[in-house]
């Protein structure tokens, strides 16, 4: 049987059904079908089967969940200036494992948007050999 799924959410009500393909569709004909007419850019309504993954919107897409690392990092990046461990250019692994010494853990990736992203650090990266160095500005 192939199965199916439909969900709907107007304002804070959501309903999601789920079955076979043809009683996911007779159920929308019987209760949505009057809400339906209403919205005629939802035109053509599609309905996903599980095997394939849904797309979210494009907006919710660039949306990143909010952890407050970013905000800790603005605290804990200049904590390690001032200690005077940006006095010389660090790579940003060397970064990483300092921040792990005072047992904060921390992805590169996060790091480097921190750093990059916020100049009032007064941290900048610098072109190496071997990549790019973190040092005081």
């Amino acid at each position: 049987m192939n199965e199916a799924s439909f969900r709907i959410k107007i304002g804070d009500n959501e309903v999601e059904i789920k079955g076979t393909e043809e009683s996911v569709k007779a159920l929308i004909d019987e209760y949505f079908s009057e809400v339906l007419k209403n919205f005629p850019s939802l035109v053509p309504i599609t309905i996903a089967k599980p095997s394939e993954k849904v797309k979210p919107k494009e907006a919710e897409a660039g949306k990143r969940k909010k952890t407050g690392e970013t905000k800790e990092l603005l605290q804990r990046l200049p904590q390690l200036k001032n200690e005077g461990f940006f006095d010389v250019p660090r790579s940003l692994r060397e970064v990483r494992d300092k921040l792990r010494e005072k047992g904060w853990y921390h992805s590169n990736q996060i790091i480097q948007a921190v750093i990059l992203s916020h100049p009032e650090l007064g941290i900048k990266r610098i072109k190496a050999d071997s990549g790019y160095k973190y040092v005081k500005s």
